[in-house]
């Protein structure tokens, strides 16, 4: 047999990344309660050095459960989103770490980690094995604190990876233009010439992961950064499936497999000339 070790994951020197996340979703913890995300608070500051020490604690709503669903009966078959209240919603808890680089976000059925760009571009991106090594430290003394505390098996469901991208548009094009130049997806080609001048417009496909894996969710649109106004490519890829088993070796196996998928995903769907833009090593 020949070798057919996999391609290299592609690297590159200067992503357009400006928000990582991985996040574990679960069933409920019934006997959670709000109290709960102070006490859990000075274990969660033991992963931070102390120069980067908790910016503040807020309150957010909370996020719908979801499920990457394959049954054919299903009509929405990329994902299936339900809620079931049984009294007042119960919120989502963000612990901000270093001026909000790094983020906690906690809610009765869901553990998240995010890494987001500071304003100040010159802080090299961390890449994924340090946040994902961040994320199994976090996770694991929330593990400890849920079962210390008395609050049920914490068996994951669902796992996460997302990668969000801003894009400048390039000089001269307007945002429709700009993705025909970033997106090999994307054509502004017509059956006659008779439609023209586009000047705004979305891309969303969806890909299935070998074996019911999971899914990588992809979408790109016209947005407006907050920092500094000026109009951007808002380019998000989500990873997202079951692990093959809920324990936390599970839960990094399945980052593994959504990380690949978003990074060659991201490679695959975006041009050689933006690639040489960034600087591709890999």
């Amino acid at each position: 047999m020949g070798d057919e070790r996999p391609a290299p994951t592609p690297h590159f020197k200067n992503p357009p990344v400006v928000e990582t996340v991985l996040g574990v979703q679960f069933a409920p913890l019934k006997d959670m309660r709000i109290t709960h995300y102070g006490l859990l608070l000075p274990f969660l500051r033991e992963v931070f050095p102390a120069a980067e020490r908790l910016t503040k604690v807020s309150e957010q709503s909370p996020l719908d459960p979801i499920i990457e669903s394959f049954d054919n009966e299903v009509p929405c078959p990329r994902g299936v989103r339900w809620s079931v209240t049984e009294g007042p919603p119960f919120p989502r808890c963000w612990y901000a770490f270093e001026d909000e680089k790094y983020l906690v976000q906690l809610q009765h059925d869901r553990f998240i980690f995010n890494w987001r760009r500071p304003p100040d571009p010159s802080g090299e991106y961390p890449r994924y094995e340090p946040n994902r090594w961040r994320f199994t430290k976090l996770f694991e003394i929330f593990l400890e604190f849920a079962d210390r505390e008395s609050l049920g098996t914490v068996s994951a469901n669902q796992c996460e990876v997302t990668y969000v991208n801003h894009i400048e548009l390039l000089e001269g094009r307007n945002s429709a233009e700009t993705m025909d130049a970033l997106l090999t997806g994307w054509k502004l080609a017509t059956s006659d010439g008779w439609l023209s001048g586009t000047e705004h417009g979305e891309f969303a496909a969806s890909y299935a992961m070998p074996e019911q894996r999971g899914r990588l969710h992809v979408r790109a649109q016209r947005a407006v950064r907050r920092a500094d106004s000026r109009e951007i490519i808002r380019l998000s890829l989500t990873g997202r499936g079951a692990p093959t088993t809920p324990d936390t070796d599970g839960v990094r196996q399945w980052f593994d497999l959504g990380h690949d998928w978003v990074v060659r995903g991201f490679t695959s769907l975006t041009t050689p000339e933006m690639h040489r833009r960034w600087g591709r090593i890999a």
